[in-house]
């Protein structure tokens, strides 16, 4: 068992939490890569780069942007988000999200605006601005 949820739970949640043991077991990582424009995951060397220069991110802000990017376009709940990206830690509160995203935003640049607040509801990384 790698994870279990109380009831009543939520078919989002289920899928989330699914997608969240694929991505930990490499079941799920058909493509090495994520990009959009210049900004570019290797999922395998979990490496980011922009326009070739690397970028340095802590392990929790790399799987917080491979999570938003792999699914471009959509706003995820704080829920959805620590389901999948701190799914493991033992005690994460909610301003623990906003302080990553924070800290994306800002290390990547131009490309930080593609991180996009829901307000009352969550991020997710869009492809339009």
């Amino acid at each position: 068992a790698d994870d279990y949820i109380k009831k009543p739970f939520s078919m989002k949640e289920l899928l989330v939490r699914v997608k969240s043991v694929l991505n930990r077991t490499g079941a799920l990582n058909a493509a090495e890569t994520l990009k959009f424009e210049g900004l570019e995951l290797s999922l395998k060397q979990r490496t980011c780069t922009i326009d070739g220069a690397p970028v340095q991110l802590t392990r929790k802000e790399f799987d917080l942007l491979a999570f938003l990017m792999d699914s471009p376009d959509r706003i995820f709940s704080r829920a959805d988000i620590l389901t999948a990206v701190w799914a493991d830690d033992v005690y994460v509160i909610d301003r623990t999200i906003d302080v990553n995203i924070n800290r994306l935003r800002k290390k990547l640049g131009r490309y930080g605006h593609h991180i996009e607040t829901k307000l009352g509801y969550g991020y997710g990384f869009t492809t339009n601005h």
